[in-house]
């Protein structure tokens, strides 16, 4: 099998930079994107998620401790191969399956798995890009609210969120109200797909729709390993038409990542389909927010003022992730958030200091007067 870095190589006429991602997404008429963005698991792992190599490695664990006809003589991997039920094109998938017999305990796992996860700061950044119409339509496999969540938190902008394939018909290309479209589902309800059966294919609506997206986008995917036939197949058979991606797709890949799927090494080999190799996605939207948007910070200095919001800053700078980044960006803008919260916090002293003041000398004021006219009174 070969590695990534063997297949990137042979891909490297193939291979585009960061600053090509900048410059194509710049170039837009009337502040109308060129691109939709498709966003995988890899995503979510610096919001404290498992990635699904994570929870592959784990799940691999867990099936050979309670086997009985596991081998000591024979490797993990050659125990896995000889299972009728494994398919290694998609592990993550046969393994879930295999673990969680039901859909309604494949939903509880999410649930636990997802609940009090709170979105890095490349959501933060995210946002800000989605606000000035970088990105106006934002596909996910992820079953997890960060996007959402990071919408509330740091935005004043409300999203359509759409996990449903009934209720995607409602949404519509020319809307300039951003779009959360979940290919996959929410861990809220029961009909997430997760399996492999469940993966082969999207719902007919959730299928139409990202055909019709792809008509007048290109398409930047990040954190997604291309593993499941649902997506994969779509995008194979759409770029064998000429109207479809005319802006290109641009695959993401993390440096360092050992593996490439087959499907995704055929999918490169594509005309019209380039990768760009990036630490990670809390980096990508670092760079991309400080080309884009010249730099801005990903939380507005307005909201700021209430000491839930500087809980909220503390919270995102002290993100471990966040504070191991090799991103200059990251660990700069992380400086000027924590100086703008010391900057609210010493405000907010002295405007108290200030109120407490104007108390006190308003009830002087008052005392002196009830007294000049207890004196006049008195005079009189």
């Amino acid at each position: 099998m070969e590695s990534a870095k063997d297949i990137l190589f042979e891909l490297r006429h193939k291979e585009k930079k960061i600053s090509d991602l900048v410059r194509f997404l710049s170039i837009r008429c009337d502040e109308t994107p060129n691109y939709s963005l498709l966003m995988g698991a890899g995503c979510s792992i610096t919001s404290g998620i498992k990635s699904g190599t994570q929870l592959i490695n784990d799940w691999k664990k867990e099936i050979i401790e309670y086997a009985d006809d596991y081998d000591t003589s024979i490797t993990s991997d050659e125990y896995f191969e000889k299972q009728n039920w494994f398919d290694e094109r998609n592990p993550y998938s046969s393994l879930f399956e295999k673990r969680y017999d039901l859909q309604r305990q494949r939903r509880a796992f999410v649930e636990n798995e997802v609940a009090n996860k709170n979105p890095s700061i490349g959501y933060a950044y995210l946002v800000k890009l989605i606000e000035n119409n970088y990105f106006n339509a934002i596909f996910t496999t992820n079953f997890d609210d960060l996007l959402n969540e990071a919408f509330y938190r740091f935005s004043n902008v409300r999203p359509v969120v759409c996990a449903h394939d009934s209720a995607i018909t409602s949404i519509t290309v020319t809307s300039k109200r951003p779009k959360i479209i979940k290919l996959h589902g929410d861990y809220l309800f029961e009909d997430i797909k997760s399996t492999l059966r469940e993966t082969e294919s999207l719902e007919g609506n959730m299928k139409n729709k990202f055909i019709e997206f792809s008509k007048d986008y290109g398409l930047i995917v990040v954190g997604y390993a291309g593993n499941d036939r649902s997506i994969m197949d779509i995008l194979s058979f759409l770029l064998k038409k000429e109207e479809f991606f005319k802006n290109g797709i641009y695959w993401c890949i993390r440096k360092g990542d050992e593996n490439i799927s087959d499907d995704l090494k055929k999918l490169l080999w594509k005309d019209k389909v380039f990768f760009i190799q990036i630490e990670g996605f809390d980096e990508l939207m670092a760079e991309l927010n400080k080309r884009l948007n010249k730099g801005v910070l990903p939380i507005d200095n307005a909201i700021l003022s209430s000491e839930h919001q500087i809980k909220l800053i503390k919270s995102l700078t002290s993100n471990e992730y966040v504070e191991k980044s090799n991103s200059k960006i990251i660990q700069e803008d992380s400086k000027r958030l924590k100086k703008m919260v010391n900057h609210n916090i010493f405000e907010d002293f002295f405007k108290h200091v200030d109120v407490k003041k104007e108390k006190k000398d308003n009830t002087t004021r008052k005392d002196s007067s009830s007294k000049i006219s207890e004196e006049e009174k008195n005079f009189k």
